[in-house]
């Protein structure tokens, strides 16, 4: 019977995951992963993220990429990718109610992690798989369920260490909840000596990032993936802050409002003195607190990112919201106030909270669709017309050509952003990048809708307020060596002369 039961919850969690998910596979790939797949297959074939393919996420995701591509040859690579994320979010929500059951009882945890769900898998959120997040996620909850045991030996800090680095690897945005979960680990811990725990907490966590770094050391790509992780992120953050970035802080609160009411009632007995916070709790408060000063640091947040900072709100709001639930059968008329008008309202957000999810793959499918066509027709004429060991330069941020056309990258460079961040790209770039097209030039160049045009109209070099004004060489080289050969909608195709 408990065997069919557990069956039964993991199939609701596949079930609403896979429902959630499913936009996906109708619109493709997000820019984001179409980049991810694209370095795994890269990889496959020989090469080297951040040498050969320019991206600035951390490692693990071209690895992961590239191992389940190597898994399942016979399948899409966009498939593979889709069914990954699927299995990554189911087995989150499995770990998450493990987690919950001891705390809140079994329904609630169950019904807690169908919750948790609606956000980490939701389309405005993970707009049908792929992101970092998402890979990330079960790996920081293993590392918080290993913290809720009451027996915890060396091993458990080891694995801990081994769960958080995965996750960073997976996704810089594991960094805040790692810190916060690591610290925990091994503060909670009463084996002696301290110090030891914070070793083998240390020890654990920089074995994986150092394997990796020697891989990519000895493949050549170092020097690059420094280039990438520290110059051009720290260019990007001092010189490219999102000027809405309040906004879109706030519109990340609103979508986790309806979490807020169970989470502000526990924090509210905290600082009376009613309850004190247990480790777990402790750990996602300070999670919570370091993923906002991150926010704060890097000064843009997006929806994706939400999906490492649900978990933390609902495990500390689940152990208020029984308490609320209790109130509402209370014999005193406040109480019952206060638990209805709490209640209600998160109840309210949710469901609105839920309808705009539902409603944004709809909303958004007038646009997506249409370039979707234009992106296929364009890939197929580029596969029929050209020969397979031609090379294409992309304009734009669209990867997914790459990879729908079965065509390799003329240079590193797969998508725009670097070319076009102000600080990072340079006059002695585009030199570089030309010396290197004039010796082995792309068979075609492919431009795409941009912020940024190379010859479409949209803003111009003079009009926009970073400098662009050193990608002058390269439309040159583009107009002057290439025929516009086939326009498809929103995109051009050029080939050579």
């Amino acid at each position: 019977m408990n065997r069919a039961m557990t069956g039964g919850r993991w199939a609701s969690f596949a079930a609403l995951g896979g429902l959630l998910l499913m936009p996906g596979l109708w619109f493709g790939p997000t820019f984001d992963a179409a980049a991810f797949m694209l370095v795994g297959s890269g990889i496959r074939a020989g090469g080297m993220p951040y040498r050969d393919f320019w991206d600035d996420k951390p490692p693990g995701l071209y690895l992961l990429n590239a191992i389940s591509q190597a898994g399942l040859p016979w399948l899409d690579r966009w498939l593979v990718c889709w069914l990954l994320s699927l299995s990554f979010t189911v087995a989150a929500a499995i770990i998450f109610e493990s987690l919950l059951r001891p705390r809140v009882g079994a329904l609630v945890a169950w019904g807690a992690a169908l919750v948790l769900l609606c956000f980490v898998a939701s389309y405005p959120m993970a707009l049908g798989g792929g992101y970092g997040e998402t890979f990330a996620l079960p790996f920081v909850l293993g590392a918080v369920w290993i913290l809720s045991r009451s027996e915890r030996r060396f091993r458990d800090v080891a694995a801990t260490g081994a769960l958080l680095s995965i996750a960073c690897l997976l996704s810089l945005q594991s960094a805040p909840a790692a810190v916060a979960i690591g610290l925990a680990t091994a503060a909670s811990m009463t084996i002696r000596p301290t110090l030891g725990r914070f070793a083998v907490l240390g020890m654990s966590g920089l074995a994986i990032p150092l394997v990796l770094a020697g891989w990519l050391i000895l493949g050549g790509a170092g020097q690059q993936a420094y280039d990438v992780v520290v110059r051009y992120n720290s260019d990007f953050y001092r010189l490219n802050g999102q000027s809405l970035f309040w906004l879109r802080l706030m519109l990340a609160g609103i979508v986790v409002s309806a979490l807020l009411p169970s989470v502000a009632a526990q924090v509210v007995s905290w600082l009376r003195g009613r309850r004190r916070p247990d480790r777990v709790e402790a750990a996602c408060a300070g999670w919570l607190v370091a993923a906002v000063l991150s926010f704060a640091y890097e000064q843009r947040v997006f929806m994706h990112y939400l999906i490492l900072v649900a978990p933390a709100l609902i495990v500390i709001g689940a152990p208020a919201f029984v308490r609320l639930s209790k109130l509402l059968r209370s014999p005193r008329a406040a109480a019952r106030r206060v638990a209805i008008v709490a209640q209600s309202s998160a109840a309210a957000m949710l469901i609105v909270i839920l309808l705009w999810g539902a409603q944004w793959p709809g909303s958004s499918a007038g646009i997506t669709n249409a370039w979707h066509a234009d992106e296929t027709a364009v890939s197929g004429w580029v596969r029929d017309n050209t020969p397979a060991s031609a090379t294409v330069f992309v304009w734009g941020d669209h990867p997914e050509i790459y990879i729908d056309a079965d065509r390799w990258p003329a240079c590193r460079w797969i998508f725009m952003d670097p070319m076009t961040t102000r600080g990072y790209w340079s006059q002695e770039a585009t030199n570089d990048l030309l010396a290197q097209w004039q010796a082995n030039p792309p068979a075609v160049v492919v431009e795409t809708p941009a912020a940024i045009p190379l010859f479409r109209e949209g803003v111009s070099a003079a009009d926009d307020p970073r400098t662009y004004d050193v990608l002058a060489g390269l439309r040159s080289f583009v107009r002057d060596g290439y025929r516009l050969a086939h326009t498809q909608g929103q995109a051009d195709v050029w080939l050579r002369r």
